[in-house]
């Protein structure tokens, strides 16, 4: 019995020709026709016009966002399906990134497993979405494709409608002695091929021809060596069950790589761009002729602002020995030595992507298992580039896959995530930070951000043009480092500490990375999307949990002003051109108990000492004080912490130094000190 999708069984009728045989000259001509008796009736279930385009991976995604923009910009409202084959070729930002546009994005590997194909690749998949889209009449355009008027009026055409298929001429014609014909069963006509980037279909009235078209391009294995692609499989069926269609009259026009089609008027309607296709990774060139080509540069550059150019992968899915493998592989930098070519930092972040050390054959990685063999894959957007094999010294081996095909190793580079316990000077911190020092560009809710490498030990995701953090991220690796330093001395593994006015998050994945659990509080809204960020690409969920507040002595609401060319923030009233109100907590409200509380809350100190009550009396603060955000109520505010705390601050070198209240108004010149409070005894 066959399957739906029409492969040929074993019978008497064709001697030797089973279901997953390849079809040969001799048989081609017989299973075609076995499977036409076989095609179902229309079953009647798909409803309604729209659009359907394949474009799964970076360079056909690229192509299709023009056109999807495209298509918008010139009003056509008609719902639009984006067919790709598997994770590899999209992932959930992609998805995020067309669903605005009014976009379905559909799995065909997925469906296969309810509607099998027995081959189902780049050109078979236009046929298989073709067929199995839920519209009944269709639009197909490849991704490259850019339409200069809106399409919709060409199903209201008078020979769509008297056919039910609209087609487009290539610039060939198959000739007379080509085998194809003999093949299928076709008399020869001396007629246009098909140019399938674009085709308009009514699958009611046109059912079995695109069935048959499905069951060539399911044996491309066979029809794809006498016919180049998909394109004239479509050509061929239709002629096979003597199904008319229509065509324009006028000749496709061919220039500098772009395929300009018509419609029944002559009108160019369809710029079919399968030359130089829009790329994401590389300049796009200007094509003389080209309609609307200042709108589609800038719907790359929009595009660029958004995502990143690469594929993310799920690893959710792996074996536990995968995950342990893939939890070491992300938590640190390697060494990528190409021997006899040099040899850079790289980092595997945690969604599938190449960080620091990403180029065009570096984009990409994945791992898998083969009996007790580790392999990492490292590719580009299209292609494996290298195959590693994780051997027992920890270092991984392999060799390029193109190219020069030179041998590869990759081992951990030095890695201060321990290294960090054992700082002793603000020197050391400060080395440590710069010698691994590095960073890449990733993209966030539409933004370009930065993410670099902290002290070796831990990303930190910031905007790019903070002035007040990001220099520091992308060039120094470390954040003021005396206190790291004095952190590093004075914070023992296990502590459960809070970060109130956490920013970033430099000093929250520092107590993380000493072995602490950290709850981060930070007021600012337009930093949190930042601290969850990175939550993620250090792997700290379970050791970082992050709080939107602002610390205060009570429960409720308090306006926030952002400082300008930064996004620290202060309740201090100062000019402004961007304020929030946002939710007020006591720290004494948390559940977790903390040993250590680290507050820098540009002024709100005070506030947020009086809600910590209870929780003061038990644990160390390091606290910073500024005299100008109080004025004369500092001396009375720093008198009454010295009642109940010993205060010193933490000097440039990392040590403490005792402080009293006169000291402090009268006589120092700092702008602001780190005070540590700790608790009189009784």
């Amino acid at each position: 019995m066959e399957r739906e999708s029409g492969q040929f069984s074993a019978s008497k009728r064709n001697k030797g020709l089973t279901t997953f045989e390849k079809l040969s000259n001799q048989t081609a001509l017989a299973a075609s026709e076995h499977f036409i008796q076989s095609i179902p009736k229309y079953p009647g279930k798909y409803k309604g016009k729209g659009i359907v385009i394949c474009a799964g991976g970076v360079r056909l995604f690229t192509s299709a966002w023009v056109c999807i923009n495209m298509l918008r910009k010139l009003d056509c409202q008609l719902p639009i399906q984006l067919w790709y084959l598997g994770e590899r070729e999209m992932d959930g930002q992609m998805k995020a990134l067309v669903k605005p546009l009014g976009v379905q994005c559909v799995d065909a590997l997925e469906m296969s497993k309810k509607v099998p194909s027995r081959i189902l690749n780049g050109w078979e998949l236009k046929a298989y979405a073709l067929l199995h889209n839920p519209f009944e009449e269709v639009l197909l355009l490849d991704a490259d494709n850019v339409p200069v008027v809106n399409p919709e009026f060409l199903f209201e055409t008078r020979q769509y409608k008297e056919t039910g298929a609209i087609f487009w001429p290539d610039l060939g014609r198959l000739q007379r002695e080509r085998m194809i014909w003999k093949l299928c069963g076709v008399a020869y006509r001396d007629e246009p091929e098909f140019e399938s980037g674009q085709i308009l279909v009514n699958k009611e009235k046109c059912w079995k021809p695109l069935k048959l078209a499905m069951w060539y391009n399911e044996h491309s294995d066979f029809y794809f060596q006498h016919i180049h692609g998909d394109k004239e499989t479509f050509h061929l069926a239709f002629r096979k069950l003597g199904k008319d269609y229509a065509m324009p009259p006028h000749r496709v026009i061919l220039n500098s790589g772009v395929m300009y089609q018509h419609c029944f008027d002559g009108k160019v309607i369809f710029q079919h761009r399968n030359g130089p296709k829009w790329s994401y990774h590389n300049d796009n060139p200007k094509l003389p002729g080209f309609r609307f080509e200042d709108e589609c540069f800038e719907f790359v550059r929009q595009l660029k602002e958004k995502w990143d150019g690469a594929i993310g992968i799920d690893f959710s899915g792996k074996s536990e020995k995968l995950k342990s493998v893939i939890q070491r592989l992300t938590s640190q930098i390697y060494e990528y030595r190409r021997v006899g070519y040099g040899q850079r930092p790289i980092s595997f972040l945690n969604n599938g992507k190449i960080g620091v050390g990403q180029a065009g054959c570096e984009q990409l990685w994945d791992a898998h298992e083969d009996g007790e063999n580790v392999w990492l894959e490292i590719s580009s957007e299209q292609a494996k580039t290298c195959r590693l094999k994780l051997d027992g010294d920890g270092i991984w081996r392999g060799q390029w896959l193109v190219h020069e095909k030179m041998k590869v190793e990759l081992f951990p580079a030095h890695e201060s995530g321990d290294a960090i316990k054992n700082f002793n000077s603000r020197q050391g911190v400060e080395a440590a930070g710069k010698s691994q020092s590095c960073f890449y560009y990733d993209t966030m809710n539409g933004q370009r951000i930065i993410v670099g490498r902290m002290l070796g030990s831990y990303w930190l995701a910031a905007k790019e043009d903070d002035k007040g953090m990001s220099e520091h991220i992308m060039r120094d690796g470390f954040w003021e480092s005396w206190i790291t330093l004095w952190m590093v001395r004075n914070v023992k593994p296990g502590t459960v500490c809070i970060d109130a006015g956490a920013n970033y998050g430099y000093f929250t994945f520092l107590l993380a990375r000493l072995g602490c659990k950290v709850v981060a509080v930070e007021a600012n809204p337009e930093i949190i999307p930042f601290l969850e960020k990175s939550v993620e690409l250090n792997n700290c969920e379970k050791q970082v949990k992050v709080i939107h507040a602002a610390a205060s002595a009570k429960r409720g609401k308090v306006k926030l002003n952002l400082k300008e060319s930064t996004l620290n923030s202060t309740v201090i009233d100062i000019p402004t051109q961007q304020s929030y109100e946002v939710k007020a907590i006591a720290l004494d409200s948390l559940r977790e108990k903390a040993g250590f509380v680290k507050m820098d809350i540009e002024g709100a100190e005070e506030s947020a000492w009086q809600g910590m009550k209870k929780l003061k009396g038990n644990c160390v603060t390091l606290m910073e004080f500024v005299p100008d955000h109080y004025k004369e109520r500092g001396r009375l505010f720093f008198d009454a912490m010295n009642e109940t705390h010993h205060i010193s601050y933490v000097d440039f070198s990392g040590n403490e130094q005792p402080l009293s209240s006169h000291d402090f108004f009268l006589r120092d010149t700092e702008p602001f000190r780190m005070l540590v409070l700790r608790v009189r005894e009784k």
